[in-house]
């Protein structure tokens, strides 16, 4: 595995700059999501890329976005089959995360 940051990284400015698509980042401001987070400046051009990826932050920092972001954005450009697996490891945790992928994606 590979090691793409350290403490010492900082956030992006924009998510444009991460290579999210327009619609989705339109989307992010229409909530008023405007800049990421390290975590998602860290996590959102790698997983574009098809890399695994491991990441760890702290609650509220933005980590489901950082992988939901880019499953949407492959998602709609090839809608077929199974496309990702997100294991959590409760329920209530499960419930919170479709719930924000629902409401990035405009549900």
């Amino acid at each position: 595995m590979e090691t793409v940051a350290s403490e010492t990284t900082p956030a992006a400015t924009s998510f444009s700059s991460l290579s999210l698509s327009p619609w989705i980042c339109e989307s992010l401001d229409r909530v008023r999501i405007t800049s990421p987070t390290k975590i998602q400046t860290l996590c959102i051009p790698p997983i574009l890329r098809k890399k695994n990826v491991v990441g760890c932050a702290y609650t509220g920092s933005g980590k489901t976005l950082s992988f939901a972001l880019p499953i949407i954005q492959n998602l709609a450009q090839d809608p077929y089959g199974i496309f990702a697996l997100v294991v959590t490891p409760t329920r209530e945790l499960a419930f919170q995360v479709l719930r924000r992928t629902h409401a990035e994606r405009g549900r």
